[in-house]
């Protein structure tokens, strides 16, 4: 449910009271909590899934190739086994609504990784929009357990054919918990140089 890289996540659930017979997830502090993600029994309407897929599909694309394609996962079985395609940074999966398989095919454009990251913020920012939790789910470049490549095991799962490659997972749902405005303060502004 959170993605803890440091230790695991101590937290206990108790009723929400702004749905009742719902439960929302309570988070015990950790200076290694990144994410939140989608909290217990999460739900979303066909609408606002349809809407944030909307935002992917308007996503700009290099010469406008549109070299990605999506698939939408909500059968919770599959969402199980998607969980497991990578040694940590997935596990949330398992009990998430809806997760968004981000694929793009390299033979259409040399900058698929560019073009499908796009997407995949733009998904981000549109389920920010609307109020739900979302969360960023690295499958490119990343390893099972074992050593075998996640992208591998998620072609396996969806039976991807082999031209496209994968590079994330956006997991869906409400959310966990709310996070704190950025603190402006922690900007790296000696990271900008200007030139006049």
């Amino acid at each position: 449910l959170l993605y803890n890289p440091g230790e695991p996540a101590k937290y206990h659930t108790e009723p929400d009271e702004k749905e009742p017979g719902k439960e929302k997830i309570v988070v015990e502090p950790s200076p290694y909590l990144t994410v939140p993600c989608l909290a217990v029994n999460p739900s979303m309407t066909e609408e606002q899934l349809k809407t944030i897929l909307r935002a992917a599909l308007m996503s700009p694309s290099s010469k406008g190739t549109h070299c990605w394609q999506f698939v939408v996962v909500q059968d919770e079985e599959t969402l199980a086994q998607l969980s497991h395609c990578k040694a940590q940074g997935a596990e949330f999966l398992s009990g998430a609504p809806c997760g968004v398989v981000v694929l793009a095919d390299p033979a259409v454009s040399d900058v698929w990784i560019e073009d499908a990251s796009v997407a995949s913020t733009m998904m981000l920012l549109q389920a920010e929009d609307l109020g739900l939790g979302s969360c960023w789910i690295q499958v490119r470049e990343r390893t099972m357990p074992d050593g075998s490549q996640a992208e591998e095991e998620v072609r396996r799962i969806l039976q991807l054919p082999a031209n496209l490659r994968v590079l994330s997972i956006i997991a869906l749902g409400n959310k966990g918990m709310e996070r704190k405005p950025f603190n402006e303060e922690r900007l790296l502004w000696d990271k900008v140089s200007q030139w006049k």
